[in-house]
């Protein structure tokens, strides 16, 4: 026989994997399993029974009711109008950051490091912050629901402890809220400050400038100073052209040498004269003449546009201010606490029971391939040793 029938006759000896084949592996080796699965649970209990046990404690907080007081809600719907004065970003909260950037900020960590000595607890020493914060983070859960509010969960070895982390952990994120609420109410009062300023100075410039041309054009209210000039220089058209045809009608009929005629002739050289002292000099409508008029008008409205215009501007800016002056003195907290943490009853982790299990479970399951693949190897490898050495 050749090398390679013996080869084939060989491998076809193996026997072949099926379920009996598989059973009677496992039942023929159940002490060996049993023992090594026994085993791995006793080293199991021991190292989880080694671990410390660590407690959880919850805090539900929820935002108030009305963060921003009666003056906020009025301001709610000058949005619109604040872009226009590029003030945006003091009229909505678009852009403003939430609760939740302050819960996982390093400041709120390192707060809660150094309160409580977690150095201590997570055995590390206390100049490896990074470390320590890694640490915490794996310790402190933060939840926000649906509705709005957080839980904060944070795990200790102490139960008190863990309750007292987790009620003084609102207290600092309600503080570093409250300090970041006032850096910004601070540099809003100092801009609006700045703003009001620049405005009551442009308003008295502009109040100046119109005093001044009112002083000098004699001109107080355009509109209705335009309606009382119309109808004196209507009336005075009107007796301009009465007085023409008065004449006319005598140069006509009794002559133009009479002295009817003469008369009402230097009548209407009055009424012509005064009519063109009326358009062209000062003195009929104020300090100026009417074909000056418009430009006049039209440069005093410009003005009073302006001047109208700024003192809208300081009304808006008023409130803004006392509102931001009002936020860079508050104390009222940002969150506030639904449920406060309680002492827990029982450990959170580790879950003995489920390491113990997971430990039995998993070297049951490599001594049952051991079982079934091993001698498969050997006899596979002792195999090819023979074909080898004939």
């Amino acid at each position: 026989m050749s090398e390679q029938e013996t080869q084939q006759s060989n491998v076809q000896s193996l026997p072949a994997l099926n379920g009996l084949t598989i059973w009677l592996l496992l039942w023929r080796n159940k002490l060996f399993i049993s023992l090594m699965v026994i085993i791995a649970g006793a080293i199991a209990a021991v190292v989880a029974f080694m671990m410390p046990s660590w407690y959880k404690a919850t805090v539900n907080i929820v935002p108030p009711n009305n963060p921003g007081g009666a003056l906020s809600s009025m301001l709610g719907g000058m949005t619109s109008a604040l872009k226009d004065i590029g003030l945006s970003k003091l009229g909505g909260k678009n852009e403003s950051y939430t609760y939740l950037t302050i819960l996982e900020s390093r400041s709120f960590k390192d707060s809660l490091i150094h309160e409580f000595k977690l150095h201590e607890e997570y055995e590390l020493p206390d100049s490896n912050m990074k470390a320590l914060r890694d640490n915490l983070k794996d310790n402190l859960e933060i939840e926000l629901t649906s509705e709005g509010n957080y839980n904060i969960t944070i795990y200790s070895k102490s139960p008190e402890k863990a309750v007292k982390m987790a009620n003084r952990a609102v207290e600092i994120a309600n503080g570093i809220s409250l300090r970041l609420s006032r850096l910004e109410a601070s540099t809003n009062r100092e801009y609006l400050e700045k703003r009001i300023a620049t405005t009551e100075q442009q308003l008295a410039y502009i109040g100046d400038s119109l005093h001044k041309l009112s002083g000098k054009t004699l001109v107080f209210s355009p509109v209705d100073q335009a309606g009382a000039i119309a109808s004196s220089l209507a009336d005075l058209k009107t007796q301009v052209m009465k007085s023409e045809v008065q004449y006319e009608m005598l140069k006509n009929t009794v002559g133009e040498n009479d002295p009817a005629t003469t008369t009402q002739k230097l009548a209407l050289d009055e009424f012509r004269s005064k009519l063109y002292d009326a358009e062209n000099k000062s003195g009929f409508a104020g300090n100026f003449a009417l074909r000056d008029a418009m430009n006049i008008g039209v440069r005093y409205a410009q003005f009073y546009a302006e001047f109208e215009a700024l003192t809208k501007v300081k009304l808006f800016l008023k409130p803004m201010l006392e509102q931001a002056i009002m936020d860079e003195h508050k104390n009222a907290p940002t969150m506030y606490i639904l449920d406060e943490a309680v002492i827990p009853q029982k450990k959170s982790r580790p879950m003995r029971t489920v390491i113990i299990a997971g430990a039995m479970l998993g070297m049951l399951i490599i001594m049952c391939v051991s079982v079934i693949i091993v001698p498969r190897i050997r006899y596979i490898s002792a195999l090819s040793r023979s074909i080898s050495i004939q």
